[in-house]
């Protein structure tokens, strides 16, 4: 058996609050609760919490400006950003797609895992789901539609596959879909993906007419198209190959 290893409390709070934005909770310019919001959620004291700010400011997550009647804390918008999981103003989108290509493999690794639970979570959730479900996947379609940037996108379509992944009514498949689309980070944002976000909104509305047919088969069958469409786009993208067909 492995040594146990212990993190301090505070980087707890740092990975919880970098997932939220990943999954597009928080989009850049979100204020984030209160220091007091965060501590009764998390379960941690107010220090740590001031603790893990610092450490998120430091890596360009969010950055803390003085107003009155106290300091209000934001996701980082682009230009504001330090690190890799934002695009910063000095780095180009030559920089970025060399990034993602020398990362290729672990992308390719997340569709596989994608793949294989997505579809199938899809096919129980044409059984399990509830009306309540099969609205709040219309809801997000439309809201795909409106989308105004890749962040608010992200936040959309990150609802629209953790639905699937809550009427599939195992709660596996949720931990497992939400941790694979936690790690598909921001650097994706600096290329040109305008071409997957249109193809994504019809995929998504195949997947979404077979679950409410209920029709288990179909429903597997059109998450695995939109999964495998998605890398290929993404791949294209990433190697800066004609996305033209």
């Amino acid at each position: 058996m492995e040594r146990v290893k212990t993190q301090p409390a505070y980087e707890h709070v740092c990975a919880r609050i970098r997932r939220a934005i990943h999954l597009g909770d928080y989009l850049p310019g979100d204020r984030l609760p209160s220091e007091r919001d965060l501590s009764g959620k998390l379960g941690v004291s107010r220090v740590k919490i001031r603790e893990a700010i610092r450490v998120l400011e430091g890596e360009g997550y969010i950055v803390t400006t003085g107003r009155a009647g106290g300091s209000r804390v934001i996701v980082a918008r682009p230009e504001e950003a330090a690190e890799v999981m934002f695009i910063s103003a000095d780095k180009t989108e030559g920089y970025w797609r060399q990034y993602l290509r020398d990362h290729l493999d672990k992308i390719e690794n997340l569709f596989d895992f994608r793949h294989a639970n997505e579809a199938f979570a899809a096919g129980l959730a044409a059984t399990r789901r509830t009306d309540e479900q099969v609205e709040r996947l219309r809801q997000s379609i439309g809201d795909m539609r409106a989308s105004r940037d890749m962040s608010t996108f992200r936040r959309t379509d990150s609802t629209f596959h953790l639905t699937i992944a809550n009427a599939s009514a195992n709660p596996y498949f949720k931990d497992a879909i939400e941790d694979a689309r936690a790690d598909m980070f921001r650097p994706m944002d600096a290329l040109n993906v305008d071409v997957t976000i249109s193809n994504s909104i019809k995929h998504h509305s195949e997947v979404l007419r077979a679950i409410v047919a209920k029709d288990e088969k179909k429903a597997h069958r059109a998450m695995a198209r939109h999964i495998e469409h998605s890398r290929e786009e993404i791949r294209r993208v990433i190697l800066d190959e004609s996305t033209s067909r």
